[in-house]
């Protein structure tokens, strides 16, 4: 597995990569994605999956990274079209066909989920861009956020921004204030009045509570004291029918008690976790499966 530099991301493409995965992982260990969570990008590789890894860009204002994601997927997408179409090629020779579309899918860990997150209530505008019920509830809980956030989404195509019909995989996800960032207590109190994140925890979840896309998100839960409180809130999110509940697995670990903790258990150079590695392998399969299933629908 080689990656090579894609723009601000790195991509490894295998001979007949099946799909797109795009990696986000959690802070620190993913500003350098490609080494610290190296084993684990490896096992999707082999999985004949294109593995596109974003490194992590550490901010307080969390919609601005959701938002430059989205750019640099307009940008990923043509790039990624390119490399495809030389993967394909028969003898060196340029492919008359065209280039097969294949599906994208999203695997973020711990704080990199919150980006995922967003980009997924973002989605509604394409979905519905009459009724936005996501912006409407962002009014409500953050006038002042919501209209700076409407400015900068007016400078941006509905369809770029959009991950509908892209499930996505998040592994122990995180989503806090200010502790992320600040871990230790005393010096978090002291900066929290003057360092705001945005969105705060509070807004994440109350736009999670009324979006109508997130049942797609598949969570892997490594019962980590870390994760703990996210999951348990995501697992109490009511969904009414016909949406379905967010699907929340718990990951049995290999080793019961990893030198780094359960959180980071994702991490290694060589290889990761076992039971991490086989819920990656049942849940990115059924993930892609999901993709499929979207996209022949589109088609019809």
């Amino acid at each position: 597995m080689h990656f090579h530099p894609l723009h601000f991301g790195w991509v490894a493409l295998p001979p007949k990569p099946k799909a797109v995965v795009v990696f986000i992982g959690g802070a620190f260990f993913g500003t350098f994605p490609t080494f610290f969570y190296r084993g684990f990008l490896r096992k999707l590789y082999d999985l004949d999956y294109a593995v596109v890894a974003l490194p992590f860009r550490f901010t307080f204002n969390h919609w601005d990274i959701a938002l430059s994601v989205s750019i640099y997927l307009v940008e990923l997408r043509h790039e990624l079209d390119t490399l495809l179409l030389a993967s394909i090629s028969d003898g060196g020779k340029q492919n008359v066909n065209p280039i097969p579309k294949i599906p994208y899918l999203w695997i973020a860990h711990s704080l990199g989920c919150k980006y995922v997150a967003l980009l997924e209530l973002l989605t509604e505008r394409e979905k519905s861009c009459t009724e936005q019920r996501i912006m409407e509830a962002l009014q409500e809980v953050a006038p002042k956020q919501a209209e700076q956030l409407q400015a900068k989404l007016k400078l941006i195509e509905a369809d770029q921004i959009s991950l509908l019909n892209q499930p996505q995989i998040l592994v122990d996800p995180v989503i806090t204030n200010l502790e992320a960032a600040i871990p230790w207590e005393p010096l978090e109190k002291i900066f929290a009045p003057l360092l705001k994140v945005v969105p705060s925890r509070d807004t994440t979840f109350k736009l999670i509570d009324r979006s109508t896309l997130f049942t797609i998100t598949r969570i892997l839960s490594l019962a980590s004291k870390t994760a703990a409180d996210t999951v348990d809130r995501l697992r109490h999110v009511v969904r009414t029918p016909p949406l379905r509940p967010i699907d929340i697995f718990n990951v049995d670990l290999d080793d019961e008690k990893p030198i780094w903790g359960r959180h980071l258990a994702i991490l290694g150079l060589q290889s990761t976790d076992r039971g991490i590695a086989d819920a990656i392998t049942t849940n990115v399969e059924i993930a892609y499966q999901e993709a499929q299933r979207f996209q022949s629908d589109k088609t019809k």
